[in-house]
C-alpha cells in the first residue's frame, strides 16, 4: 500500500508509518506492508490468513488487554516520538485519551488550535482524536508528532 507523506526541510519527525516535515515542501510516498497473522491450521483444512487490525495508513492498531499506559506507550513508539512521551502521557493525562481540559484533548492533550494542522493524521474535529477507541489513540500520537516538528517540545507545559 503506497500512502502520502510529507517531506521537507528543516525539522522532521519520521515514525514507522509517517514522516512529517515542519516545513513540508513536496509530497512523497510511503510503502506500508501489509500486517497480517496465520490463522492456526486445522486437520484437513487449507490455512488461511487473517489480517490484523489496522488503523491509520494501515497501521496496526495497539493488541488488547494493554493498560492505557501500554497503549500509549505502544503508539509512541509506533509514531517515532522520543520516549519522554511516555512520561508525558502519564503527566498530561494519566495515559488516558479521555482526559480533557477547556483547551486541550487525549493522551497527549492536543491543544484544539491545532486541528486545521492534523489532517495528515485524519482529524478533522476534536472528536478524530479523542475518545477511547484505538484510532483515536493512535491519531493522537500522530497529532503529537505534528506538533512537536512544528513546536517543539515547548507544546508540553509539563516537560
Amino acid at each position: 500500500m503506497r500512502i502520502p507523506v510529507l517531506v521537507g526541510v528543516g525539522v522532521g519527525v519520521i515514525g514507522l508509518g509517517f514522516a512529517v516535515g515542519a516545513d513540508a515542501q513536496e509530497q512523497s510516498y510511503l510503502d506500508v506492508a501489509s500486517v497480517s497473522v496465520p490463522a492456526k491450521r486445522m486437520p484437513g483444512q487449507m490455512q488461511m490468513e487473517i489480517p490484523t487490525p489496522t488503523g491509520l495508513f494501515g497501521l496496526p492498531l495497539a493488541p488488547e488487554g494493554l493498560t492505557d499506559c501500554e497503549q500509549a506507550h505502544f503508539y509512541r513508539v509506533q509514531a517515532g516520538l522520543p520516549d519522554i512521551f511516555d512520561h508525558l502521557a502519564f503527566r498530561e493525562s494519566g495515559c488516558k485519551n479521555t482526559a480533557h481540559t477547556w483547551c486541550c484533548f487525549g493522551i497527549w492533550q492536543i491543544h484544539k488550535l491545532w486541528i486545521p494542522q492534523l489532517a495528515l493524521c485524519d482529524i478533522y474535529s476534536i472528536d478524530d482524536y479523542f475518545g477511547d477507541n484505538p484510532i483515536d489513540k493512535q491519531r493522537n500520537a500522530c497529532a503529537a508528532t505534528i506538533v512537536l516538528a512544528k513546536q517543539g517540545m515547548h507544546a508540553w507545559d509539563t516537560y
